[in-house]
């Protein structure tokens, strides 16, 4: 509660925009495939990087790769 009451968000919203946020960064300037860049952004199941993915940026981590940053 206290994190909440100081930044707005909770503890585990801004773990997820971390991650999503590294996932960007590695899909736009590797060749990674996109499981790997689930492993290495600490998601152990693809399927649930894909959801969240999507839920956060409105797009597939694929079409992100080959469409670039969504506009915001």
């Amino acid at each position: 509660m206290l994190y909440k009451k100081y930044f707005r968000t909770t503890f585990l919203a801004d773990v997820i925009a971390a991650r999503i946020q590294r996932a960007e960064e590695l899909l736009l300037s590797g060749s990674e495939s996109i499981a790997a860049v689930a492993e290495r952004c600490g998601y152990e199941n693809a399927e649930h990087f894909y959801r969240q993915f999507k839920a956060v940026t409105g797009k597939t981590p694929r079409a992100f790769r080959e469409g670039g940053a969504p506009l915001k």
